[in-house]
């Protein structure tokens, strides 16, 4: 699933995700979940500053596949945590 993102979102193939490229893939995911595809800048930044490790103004494959892999581990832990809560 994360490697078909990541292919989906670095359009040109060169191997980083560009805040373009990055701000793209935002709008697909507000438009899916709120029907509108308005994304604040505050919010490319913000998503820029978490997922490129070494602030070089580009997301690095390892850079994007790392960030992923901790949101569904953290989605995972939530969802134990709750049923657990219960």
């Amino acid at each position: 699933k994360i490697r078909r993102l990541w292919e989906r979102y670095d359009a040109n193939g060169d191997g980083v995700i560009t805040r373009a490229e990055l701000c793209l893939l935002l709008e697909d995911l507000r438009e899916r979940r709120s029907g509108h595809r308005n994304v604040l800048r505050e919010e490319v930044d913000e998503a820029m500053r978490a997922m490129d490790g070494d602030q070089d103004g580009i997301i690095g494959e390892d850079e994007f596949f790392d960030y992923m892999r901790g949101k569904a581990l953290s989605a995972v832990a939530k969802r134990w945590l709750s049923r657990e809560s219960a």
